[in-house]
């Protein structure tokens, strides 16, 4: 092959890998993933690593919701069209241990060892809860507390932290940053804070790690942890929804699990746990 043939397939090749010629999402290229039965953590990804044109006016974002697209994707358009339509990976510094660093927005564990970086905790769904006492709490009245255990699935988290005081950070909707709420899932928080928050440490029973998480009866709040197992942490605010959080004490070994419960009528999340554990 001549040298000008060659040339004329390198160019060609490198005109094929421009970003000119990569496939810019749409709305109606959203809606369609949507329907197609894809998860939001799918889309949003797809979102994160494609050039994008997107109209995220108030129009089109009540058309989107009208066509069954979820929070969570919607919010990663207004994220992607706030930054220019270009991919907003490039923005994303999710492991960097600089708090000062773009977070995608979620709960972040400070790992020290090979090196120092951010693990973020994906949130856990409980697999099962179970309630106890309901004779009693019915024949007194509520006098005897009705008990509400969770019950995560394994032994243990899948994330472990290095040390028995450790930090973690709370990226929130960060003005400015166009970083939403992915990591919390689709929970909608009003003004979050780590407030919002419980800590709560679990017990090992049958392979499982369970926790009483609420007392319901006379003089008992309907929800909220429940002392025995709650354990006691503090925050700061280093930058606009941005928290730095650590526990009072140091933690024994064990499970546990930061824990945030939906507002009042937001019917499409659930009780989220982002777990860990302490090693022994």
């Amino acid at each position: 092959m001549s040298m000008l043939k060659v040339a004329a397939a390198l160019a060609a090749l490198l005109l094929i890998a421009s970003p000119g010629f990569a496939e810019t999402l749409t709305n109606d290229q959203v809606v369609q993933l949507s329907r197609a039965g894809l998860g939001a953590d799918a889309i949003v990804a797809k979102i994160r690593t494609s050039d994008t044109s997107f109209d995220v006016s108030t129009d089109a974002m009540v058309a989107l919701k009208g066509l069954g697209v979820s929070d969570a994707v919607i919010a990663a358009m207004v994220t992607s069209a706030a930054g220019g339509g270009g991919p907003v990976f490039a923005f994303d510094q999710s492991d960097s241990a600089d708090p000062a660093a773009p977070h995608a927005a979620g709960v972040y564990l400070l790992e020290s060892a090979p090196a120092p970086r951010m693990q973020r905790l994906d949130p856990t769904l409980a697999d099962d809860t179970k309630v106890s006492s309901i004779l009693g709490w019915m024949l007194t009245y509520g006098a005897m507390p009705l008990k509400v255990t969770a019950v995560l699935d394994n032994p243990t988290a899948r994330f472990r932290a290095d040390t028995p005081r450790p930090t973690f950070y709370f990226y929130f909707n960060q003005p400015g940053s166009g970083l939403y709420r992915n990591g919390i899932g689709t929970m909608r928080l009003d003004g979050p804070t780590p407030a919002q928050f419980t800590l709560v440490h679990f017990q090992i029973v049958g392979g499982a790690r369970q926790a009483l998480i609420q007392q319901v009866g006379v003089g008992r709040p309907i929800t909220g942890g429940v002392d025995s197992v709650r354990v006691a942490f503090g925050s700061a605010e280093v930058a606009p929804g941005v928290f730095r959080v650590t526990p009072d004490a140091e933690l024994a070994p064990g499970e546990y699990a930061f824990v945030v419960t939906p507002a009042d009528g937001d019917n499409d999340a659930q009780t989220r746990y982002f777990d860990f554990s302490t090693a022994n």
